[in-house]
């Protein structure tokens, strides 16, 4: 009885459609089980700084792959988990509403207009 959302991950070996756990602590886009990011193959771009829930801070690696949610799709910083579920954070949901009714397992996501 998680908020879960379905997003289309890409990468240079292929795309694939999962669950993802929506995580309002997570303030990057996206989380993937490493071995579906080698599976799809996930472009390493970089690292950065991560700062944990605990306050603990270390540098991680990050891979590039677009990612599409609710019709847009974006370039995105992955991270790597040992978990087997993916996380889906703040940044690939900036221009949106989110409405999550736990009681009936249920996650509402609706596009913003951007303003003019």
């Amino acid at each position: 009885m998680f908020p879960m959302v379905e997003v289309e991950v890409q990468g240079l070996r292929g795309r694939a459609n999962i669950p993802a756990l929506l995580d309002t602590g997570f303030s990057g886009y996206m989380c993937l089980p490493t071995d579906l990011a080698v599976e799809l193959g996930l472009q390493l771009a970089g690292t950065n700084v991560v700062e944990y829930a605990d306050g603990r801070q270390k540098r991680e690696l990050w891979f590039k792959g677009k990612v599409a949610l609710k019709g847009v799709t974006r370039t995105a910083q992955i991270y790597l988990t040992d978990s087997d579920e993916a996380l889906i954070g703040m940044k690939m949901l900036l221009d949106c509403r989110i409405l999550i009714d736990v009681s009936k397992n249920h996650v509402r996501i609706n596009r913003i207009a951007p303003k003019k």
